[in-house]
């Protein structure tokens, strides 16, 4: 079998490039990253007689999830973070048998529960800024307490400001001069009365 050598810790093993074909886009890996999945590594040794260290599987499935599991597969890390993305995330999981994944979105997914129980026993509501502003609206007054003075303020809309106080000279993880993460939801208020 032709490829690259890997020769880490003494032994030579072949470096087989994967091509991927998951619901129509395409993908590229090596077959020791897609390997911690059973159903890949058990398709991939199926098609191990192929030329030069390459191998061209297509498989009938989401691709946009197929991208998650191929991360998680490279990094060891879980994008979604809301309970559909898990549960659709985690149903991937299962058909790649990729146990460790499970493992790790059976905890992302019990994690997602517990903080929603507590919301709920806590009596917390959680509110969308952008619904708030539907239009069969209703109206928000902000509470604002210091000392014994109390002051109440309409809440009218929200708007996103862009600074970079945060970052100073530094530019954010994604390395852009424009991006999402110098943008901060602020309030606009309005004061109603003052009350002490």
């Amino acid at each position: 079998m032709g490829g690259l050598q890997n020769k880490q810790h003494g032994h030579s093993r072949p470096l087989i490039f994967v091509f991927l074909n998951v619901g129509g886009k395409e993908f590229m890996s090596t077959s020791k990253n897609l390997e911690k999945s059973k159903y890949l590594k058990d398709l991939i040794k199926s098609n191990s007689e192929s030329l030069e260290g390459k191998i061209a599987l297509s498989i009938n499935r989401d691709s946009n999830l197929f991208r998650q599991v191929l991360f998680y597969l490279r990094t060891g890390l879980i994008i979604p973070n809301d309970e559909e993305g898990v549960k659709q995330l985690l149903s991937e999981a299962k058909f790649y048998q990729c146990q460790e994944m499970v493992n790790a979105l059976q905890i992302q997914l019990d994690k997602i529960r517990l903080s929603q129980q507590a919301s709920t026993k806590m009596g917390l509501e959680f509110i969308d800024l952008k619904k708030m502003f539907d239009q069969d609206k209703s109206t928000y007054t902000l509470i604002k307490k210091t000392g014994d003075a109390v002051e109440a303020y309409s809440v009218v809309d929200y708007i996103n400001v862009f600074s970079r106080d945060e970052y100073k000279d530094k530019r954010c993880e994604h390395r852009k001069n424009d991006c999402r993460c110098y943008y901060y939801p602020k309030l606009v208020l309005v004061p109603q009365q003052k009350h002490s």
